[in-house]
């Protein structure tokens, strides 16, 4: 049997490395690393409120490309920095996931106008500054918002979706672009895509005009409404002004209706307003039933009660109750 002498820890280390450096090579001098790029995936080109944070965060994705194919790069530093605008970043800095991809969330500067994100890095190896792509943005001040296809106040909402004329943020015709008509206007179809159609305001002419006898006047001559004056002072009112002549005593009476724009008809009753009554004490009661019949028609039954005091040349103060009257008539806007 022969014995060997124990080899010395020493010369098996350096056997092993030697065996390694051998097989291994030097990965600096022999090998290069694929390099990485950066792109910008999502988050660039918003609008949003000066001082506030963009609603979607800025997204970059690291990749290399290995044996031709693109993968990502996950544990990649990668670091933002606002160059325009004055705003500023959550973090700073963001490690890339698995798949290479890293989040940041920008809050835009004070004023109203451009701003703009850097995402950078220093080259590890060379040194050198690099910058990898850049995100924009622009901050603008809220405002109320209005039917025309822009988030105005930036609640994250373009137009109000409870406003049933505003359609593709264009307002329907004759609104306001929300709930409502134009002064003077109904929605008599009840369809908002074509806003409203009736022209209330005007002057109307009325067939056959109403004729009030008030014997207790001692006038020969009875009083006659020949004309109304129609008026939607709200979506909820109409005021209608009916003239009553006659050659003695000349009055105007206002009664406001309520009636809802979504349809055509229109009533109601209450008391008497007179609007001209110079040398005339006037106290009434009305009640109106009527409805459009067309763009430029109306029918309407009327019931008034009337008791007045006048001042009639050569006789004095008369005191008396006109007979009550009830009547339907036709109208017609003047011009029309």
């Amino acid at each position: 049997m022969t014995l060997h002498p124990p080899q010395s820890p020493l010369i098996g280390l350096v056997t092993l490395m030697l065996v390694l450096s051998s097989a291994c090579g030097n990965p600096v001098e022999n090998a290069s690393l694929p390099e990485i790029s950066l792109s910008v995936v999502s988050g660039s080109g918003q609008t949003g409120a000066v001082g506030a944070e963009l609603p979607q965060p800025v997204v970059v994705r690291v990749t290399k490309v290995v044996r031709g194919v693109t993968i990502g790069v996950p544990l990649q530093l990668v670091n933002f920095r606002v160059v325009r605008g004055g705003g500023s970043v959550f973090a700073g800095s963001a490690m890339t996931d698995l798949q290479g991809v890293a989040r940041e969330y920008w809050t835009l500067g004070p004023e109203a106008g451009a701003n703009a994100l850097e995402v950078r890095a220093v080259d590890p190896a060379t040194g050198q500054k690099q910058v990898y792509g850049t995100f924009e943005a622009t901050g603008v001040i809220p405002r109320p918002e209005v039917c025309n296809g822009v988030d105005d106040n930036l609640d994250g909402t373009v137009d109000d979706p409870t406003w049933s004329y505003c359609s593709g943020g264009a307002a329907a015709p004759n609104t306001d672009g929300k709930n409502s008509c134009s002064a003077g206007y109904l929605d008599l179809n009840g369809t908002a895509t074509d806003g409203c159609e009736r022209l209330v305001g005007g002057t109307w002419g009325i067939t056959p005009a109403l004729t009030m006898s008030c014997p207790g006047l001692l006038i020969n001559e009875d009083f006659r409404v020949e004309t109304f004056t129609l008026d939607a002072p709200s979506r909820t009112q109409l005021s209608i002004t009916a003239g009553v002549l006659s050659a003695f005593v000349d009055f105007d009476l206002r009664f406001d209706v309520p009636f809802v724009p979504s349809t055509e008809s229109f009533g109601g009753s209450g008391a008497l307003v007179p609007v001209n009554s110079s040398g005339i004490s006037l106290t009434g009661t009305f009640a109106l039933d009527g409805r459009f019949t067309s763009p430029t028609t109306f029918e309407a039954t009327l019931d008034l009660s009337i008791d007045l005091t006048a001042n009639v040349p050569g006789i004095g103060l008369r005191d008396g109750n006109c007979e009550d009257l009830h009547q339907t008539v036709t109208g017609s806007r003047a011009g029309a």
